[in-house]
């Protein structure tokens, strides 16, 4: 502010920027103001936007690299949680598979111990039967001796 009381404003004119005295400030230069704000907003718009794309372009490859890590990383996971559920169901099949088994050798056993009985009676009969067979014979003989 100037000693006697009005505020001193910089204002754009002739395209340069002035210093102007109190409410000094017209129209016109106020457009000329706007304008050379747009202006100037145009060319580090258009100034950023080239080092937008040259940044795109020197980082693309770090990009690419880093996307075909990541799925990469994401195969790998998925095949290591295929494996996990792999394993977890082989080996529940497999204890299925050793508990199914001992009941099918019990079953067995059972089976051969019972037909192992059988066995035996049935050749215990047999001998009792041919014992019989032999005695009657030797009776009919003695018989017909007589």
């Amino acid at each position: 502010q100037a000693a006697s009381g009005s505020a001193s404003q910089l204002s754009f004119s002739n395209n340069r920027w002035e210093q102007v005295e109190g409410d000094d400030r017209t129209a016109e230069t106020l457009y000329a103001e706007y304008k050379a704000i747009q202006n100037a907003t145009n060319a580090v718009t258009k100034s950023c936007s080239k080092l937008e794309q040259k940044l795109v372009i020197q980082t693309g490859g770090y990009n690419q690299r880093s996307q075909s890590l990541i799925d990469s990383s994401m195969q790998s996971f998925a095949m290591l949680q295929h494996s996990k559920i792999e394993a977890v169901v082989y080996s529940r099949l497999r204890s299925h598979e050793v508990k199914g088994a001992q009941l099918r050798i019990e079953g067995l056993r059972d089976e051969i111990e019972r037909l192992e009985e059988e066995e035996t009676k049935k050749q215990k009969r047999y001998g009792e039967l041919v014992h019989t067979k032999n005695r009657l014979q030797l009776k009919i003989r003695s018989q017909e001796k007589k």
